[in-house]
């Protein structure tokens, strides 16, 4: 059982799950598919009932239908009363009597009507609760499955009559001289249609009387009246039916939710499109926070949360502008999750996989051809309501409708844009070589077999919008001291430089890329050629020296090359850029007065750096680096960083540094960071600054006072 909705305490607000065997559900659906042709060789069905109609719209059809008459009936100033008829528990209600006495009302063949009653006599359930189960099957006497290919069918049938009961009573709402309407049908879900309450009431105690009479019973809570005068929402009082039970009215504030569509008379269409946001939005986070890979997160939203608006495509009118924000707050979705990243090329979030692309539906687009297959469904359609609502919402002048956009192929466009920009375009036209396979070099595309962040990754590399320097200098237009590569300080620091060109990762990231590819391709050669059991992952496959078997004895695969790639590249050490020491003392100017603020760490450079800057904006953080920074609002110049001292020792680098702190007159730091110095080093300092020599490091004395310059120290 599952909670449909209301009290989650009261029994009668949960529903059954149906878990059918899957030879009764072929079975069904052999025997569904040969009463469908009866129907429809035979024209049973009503043409107001739409729920279990082949090639139809369902629902949506419907709506189309329902909105075209109120907006005439407002147009017009028309006259016209409205009822909405829920059933309760519709499914599990309908007597089996009934259900058999119908298929031999319309003459479905006697064997299969004994075969469905044979069946039905089987039907039994057993309610399990705290994992036991009662132990007497229960027998179900009446209501109809819900899980199996005949039931929906065979449930409108037995509605059936009470659609040619409308149809032939003088009840119903005229939309002109030739087309009139009396109800619509959609499963249970019925909607009447009269010119005026009094008919509204006849034609509710037609239905209350076959209802009570095939067993079936009003769910009045989901029950509801309209009243409309002169093309305006009118009061009135409830409708009281004959057996004392009375349909409510709709207030002038209240609304009915019918067919999954918010409605007073009218569609309401600015509240059901803040819904459908809210709805869409909620599902595609729910998606986002799921461990799903990055392919299937594109599917589920395609599959479980676009067809909430592709829903009310046709029935609500969507501007440009609407779609547009909707697009970007699903990106911005994106983003945040750090599956998008924000300077990506927009155009390839849309496009297939195989070219390129990562699969996501694009609103715009679904809505675009959406109205254009409703069109052409109500264009071509054979039924005189079809004919009169294409009259209606596509006039035969030649004038289209205002809300109508113009429809052009969308991928072509997106395909054009991505090809035309100048950074994003790049990766285009190298996809699109002649002699380069689009197909299998999408293949980390295809397969899905990615982590949403490691795709958005490998995407913006591939549209170069990672922040190198070049890119944040003459892209982002900020400012940079250099565009030089921060690892090997040699050549302009792009996406092609990084991936393939920096010689300070060429011996330990590119050797490493190298001989993960040759172990794919050593793993490769081994399965072909027999000499391996079974593929392993190739995180964790160790290609063996010498490998033969006695099949294949003239072949020996040896992954150890004689020539090695590191030889391509000198041996000298590349000098360690400033950032990227560790073990060091350091300085940071401030940029806005002659203070230096003077620090010692043993990791690199650049993240004690990015600790400065975390603690200037945590006002709980005690720093002299960060109180100056608050306190006097300067901004501290990080580029212009200096390394004093290099040391590894621990000790020996927090005495250097007091040495440096004390060394400095315009040191920011707090005094009490050079408390624990001795002061016979504050003599050694000062005599070191006013003697020439090297200035930046302390000079060793000897026991009897002797610096190691041959000068007195004058101590004792």
């Amino acid at each position: 059982m599952i909670p449909k909705k209301g009290d989650p305490t009261q029994p009668k607000n949960y529903r059954p799950i149906t878990c059918l065997p899957a030879v009764y559900k072929i079975l069904t659906s052999t025997i569904s598919h040969k009463i469908n042709n009866h129907i429809d060789n035979n024209n049973i069905m009503s043409p107001e009932q739409n729920g279990c109609r082949q090639k139809a719209r369902g629902s949506k059809e419907l709506l189309i239908i329902d909105n075209t008459i109120t907006k005439q009936a407002k147009k017009r100033l028309k006259n016209i009363s409205v009822a909405w008829i829920d059933y309760q528990k519709a499914f599990d209600s309908v007597p089996h009597s009934w259900l058999l006495e119908i298929l031999r009302i319309y003459k479905v063949d006697h064997e299969v009507v004994e075969l469905l009653k044979s069946l039905m006599s089987t039907w039994r359930t057993c309610l399990t609760w705290n994992k036991k189960s009662s132990s007497t099957p229960i027998k179900i006497k009446r209501g109809i499955f819900q899980g199996d290919g005949l039931s929906p069918s065979w449930f409108c049938l037995a509605l059936n009559p009470l659609s040619n009961i409308l149809n032939r009573a003088a009840y119903s709402y005229s939309m002109d001289s030739q087309n009139k309407v009396s109800h619509l049908f959609y499963l249970d879900d019925l909607k009447l249609f009269s010119r005026g309450q009094k008919q509204l009431e006849g034609q509710l105690e037609l239905v209350r009387k076959f209802s009570e009479d095939i067993g079936m019973i009003f769910g009045l809570e989901k029950c509801a009246v309209v009243n409309v005068r002169r093309g305006r929402l009118a009061e009135g009082e409830n409708v009281e039916l004959s057996d004392g039970r009375t349909v409510p009215i709709l207030g002038q504030e209240e609304r009915y939710k019918y067919l999954g569509i918010q409605q007073t008379f009218g569609i309401r269409q600015q509240e059901n499109k803040m819904e459908t946001e809210r709805e869409l939005i909620r599902r595609v986070r729910r998606i986002m926070n799921t461990q799903l890979s990055a392919k299937n997160k594109m599917e589920a939203i395609n599959i479980w949360a676009v067809p909430v608006f592709a829903y009310t495509a046709g029935i609500l009118i969507w501007s440009k502008s609407d779609l547009e924000k909707l697009d970007r707050k699903i990106r911005s979705i994106l983003t945040q999750y750090g599956t998008l990243h924000p300077n990506s090329a927009i155009e390839r979030l849309y496009l297939p996989r195989k070219e390129g692309g990562r699969g996501l539906s694009n609103l715009q687009d679904i809505y675009l051809k959406e109205e254009k297959k409703i069109k052409n469904y109500f264009q071509t359609g054979i039924t005189p309501i079809q004919k009169w609502v294409a009259s209606q919402r596509y006039p035969s002048s030649g004038e289209t409708s205002t809300h109508e956009p113009e429809i052009e192929d969308f991928k072509e466009i997106l395909k054009q844009n991505w090809q035309t920009k100048p950074l994003h375009g790049r990766f285009f036209a190298s996809l699109n070589q002649s002699d380069v396979d689009k197909l299998s070099s999408s293949t980390y595309l295809t397969q899905g077999y990615l982590f949403p962040q490691t795709e958005g990754t490998f995407l913006a590399i591939q549209d170069q919008v990672v922040p190198t320097r070049v890119y944040t200098k003459h892209i982002m237009k900020q400012q940079v001291q250099t565009t030089k590569c921060r690892l090997c300080d040699k050549a302009e620091e792009t996406v092609q430089h990084l991936s393939s060109g920096c010689s300070t990762i060429a011996g330990t990231k590119y050797l490493g890329r190298h001989d993960n590819m040759g172990k794919v391709v050593h793993q490769s050669l081994c399965l072909r050629e027999q000499l391996l059991p079974h593929f392993v992952p190739h995180h964790i496959y160790a290609p063996q020296t010498v490998l033969e078997n006695e099949t294949t004895n003239n072949i020996k695969l040896i992954p150890k090359p004689e020539f090695k790639i590191d030889r391509l590249h000198s041996r000298i050490k590349d000098s360690v850029s400033t950032f990227h020491k560790s073990g060091v003392i350091y300085s940071v100017p401030c940029s806005m007065c002659n203070e230096i603020y003077i620090g010692q760490t043993s990791q690199q450079l650049k993240k004690r750096l990015a600790q400065h800057r975390s603690d200037i904006k945590n006002p709980n953080k005690i720093c002299a680096l960060a109180d100056h920074s608050r306190d006097r609002d300067h901004l501290m110049d990080y580029e212009a960083t200096r390394v004093l001292d290099c040391e590894r020792n621990g000790g020996k680098r927090s005495f250097l540094e007091m040495y440096h702190i004390k060394r400095h007159p315009n040191a920011m730091n707090y005094r009490r960071d050079v408390n624990h110095i001795s002061s016979i080093y504050s003599y050694l300092i000062h005599f070191d600054q006013v003697n020439e020599g090297d200035p930046s490091r302390p000079r060793s004395v000897s026991s009897d006072g002797v610096l190691s310059d041959g000068s007195r120290s004058g101590i004792g």
